[in-house]
């Protein structure tokens, strides 16, 4: 007998089977629902049709899969027979699916997996994720999620749809679904890391690209303006946000915003210039500022300004009023005719909520007008006497070895101080107890950026045993929690002489004393000098007599810095310019 598209009908329970297209597999549908279902239907009968399409005289059932199950088990255990009849809503094959799909999402939900077939039926296949939103009552975000997983590759897809990946590792890898080498990288870890999640794999994922609402650069200009440079974005389909796949056209689009409105900031600037780095080794000169003070005010200032914890208030008011008045005339400020000589340099920050870091009062390259306006004082020359003729040629220290030379005086100190442990805590006591010193006179850097490093100049170092002992106490959790208050002590010193800053070798007495117990040269740092610096250590240390037939100025500097590395007993004579 042949039934008419939707008709409502009966079929005899032998000749009603699950569809292929329905959604709901046989290893995800839950027996104790399967045996509730059947326990109902024993004693009320079928409430709702099931929706078929007719094949070959059979029902095949896109929606009510567990329906059918359970009344094949009634068959099986003798509550009902093969020939009992059930309410069947038939359609045509090529509606099934579509109406089948819909039933089966918006009714009891279905496993993850079987879910994540609905979306890929070919029924919604052709169809935009907001018509499947509305359709199935979902979000659009919600089916852009689930369509995302269906766009992986073959074989990652199979890996999900088959258990050996999760669902939620699923959905994590379709964020890289530009870079496939960098998925199958992804896909290598998620099984290794059955426990690795969403979020777990978009932390990953964000490492490699900037987040759009986050990015200082974004903040600085628009979605639309960075999409019409030609810039791309990667929708974050489980977050409000974007991730950024043009670097370099949003760094033309964020440089040129960054400068139109420090120029709007700063008006009066003398200069704008990008910085890459405003706080590290290499950040620019900034002018200090000048004081009230008369000379005699000045010096009276440097004499007592140390002195205020010796004092008492209430016996020495009168004191304390000086103390006052200088500390007041003492504080630096920028007058409007030195801050037009100034500039303002910048760089970008570290979120969207301050995309710009500015430093202001910065010295210009030309320091005349400063130097003639008496905002500050000229360096004396460094002088490198050349005998040619009776004139003197002035030879600016290069800036590596100048770097360098305050690098090696920094960590020289740190070898004599690594046998004086309480000697750096009393140094850093000091430090935090005054508040006041400017950042010029911090002994100890706050921040990491600041550190200088030992790198580089060790070889030019020797190494103090105790600072070998220091740098080998163990400094984890449990060793610091079990060790006595001594290694406490050397630990902390440790890690403050790590931070030891530049400022620190003009005003430690040590300093001195470092140098000459640890510094040791060769020629490799002697070659980072100019020719004339080398000619002038070598006449200085060896005696004329012996140079009588030597033109030091025509000799290659390789060997200047072999004569200037003897002549200056590896640097144990005679400290090299600049130190």
């Amino acid at each position: 007998m042949k039934h008419e598209a939707f008709d409502i009908t009966h079929f005899p329970i032998a000749r009603l089977h699950v569809a292929p297209e329905n959604p709901r597999s046989d290893d995800t549908v839950d027996p104790v629902l399967v045996d509730q279902l059947a326990d109902s239907i024993a004693e009320n009968g079928v409430l709702v049709p099931l929706i078929a399409y007719e094949h070959e005289g059979q029902a095949l059932a896109v929606s009510g899969g567990r329906r059918a199950r359970a009344l094949h088990k009634l068959v099986d255990t003798g509550v009902f027979d093969g020939g009992h009849m059930v309410p069947v809503r038939l359609v045509p094959q090529d509606q099934a699916r579509d109406m089948g799909a819909t039933e089966q999402i918006t009714q009891q939900r279905l496993s993850d997996r079987d879910e994540l077939m609905v979306y890929n039926s070919p029924a919604f296949r052709s169809m935009s994720d907001g018509e499947i939103a509305r359709r199935l009552g979902k979000s659009v975000t919600a089916v852009k999620q689930r369509r995302a997983v269906h766009q992986l590759p073959e074989d990652v897809l199979t890996l999900v749809l088959d258990g050996s990946l999760s669902i939620d590792q699923g959905y994590g890898l379709t964020y890289f679904h530009e870079d496939e080498d960098a998925m199958r990288e992804m896909v290598s870890v998620c099984m290794s890391r059955p426990g690795m999640d969403l979020n777990d794999i978009r932390d990953a994922f964000k490492r490699s690209r900037a987040d759009w609402s986050k990015s200082a650069k974004a903040a600085l200009t628009t979605k639309e303006a960075y999409l019409a440079a030609g810039g791309r974005l990667q929708e974050d389909l489980f977050a409000d946000t974007s991730f950024i796949l043009t670097p370099s056209v949003l760094d033309s689009l964020a440089h040129i915003a960054g400068e139109e409105r420090i120029e709007a900031d700063y008006p009066d600037a003398a200069f704008i210039r990008y910085c890459d780095d405003l706080y590290g080794s290499a950040s620019p000169q900034m002018h200090p500022g000048v004081d009230r003070l008369t000379d005699d005010e000045r010096a009276e200032w440097a004499e007592i300004r140390w002195d205020r914890y010796r004092h008492d208030e209430e016996a020495e008011p009168e004191w304390f009023a000086r103390y006052s008045e200088l500390s007041e005339r003492a504080e630096k400020f920028h007058p409007p005719e030195l801050v037009e000589l100034l500039g303002v340099c910048w760089t970008f920050g570290f979120s969207a909520d301050k995309p710009l870091n500015v430093r202001e009062n910065c010295l210009p390259d030309d320091l005349e007008p400063l130097y003639q306006g008496g905002w500050l004082m000229r360096p004396e020359p460094v002088s490198d006497m050349l005998q040619e003729g009776n004139e003197a040629e002035n030879v600016k220290l290069p800036a590596k070895v100048a770097q360098q030379i305050g690098e090696i005086r920094v960590h020289c100190l740190r070898m004599l101080l690594a046998k004086k442990p309480d000697r750096v805590l009393a140094m850093f006591a000091e430090q935090l107890a005054n508040p006041s010193f400017s950042y010029s006179q911090t002994l100890f850097h706050r921040d990491d950026r600041d550190i200088v490093s030992a790198d580089g100049v060790q070889e030019y170092v020797r190494q103090s045993p105790d600072w070998v002992k220091i740098a080998s106490i163990d400094a984890t959790k449990e060793s610091v929690d079990s060790t006595t208050p001594s290694n406490h002590r050397k630990i902390l010193a440790k890690q403050l002489l790590d931070r030891l800053s530049l400022a620190s070798v003009n005003r430690l007495p040590e300093a001195q004393e470092a140098l000459l117990s640890f510094a040791q040269f060769t020629e490799d740092f002697f070659e980072g000098y100019k020719k004339p610096h080398l000619i002038e250590m070598i006449q200085a240390h060896v005696p004329a007599d012996k140079l009588a037939d030597v033109s030091l100025d025509k000799l290659p500097k390789k060997q200047l810095a072999i004569r200037a590395c003897e002549a200056c007993e590896n640097g144990k004579v005679f400290l090299p310019l600049g130190f």
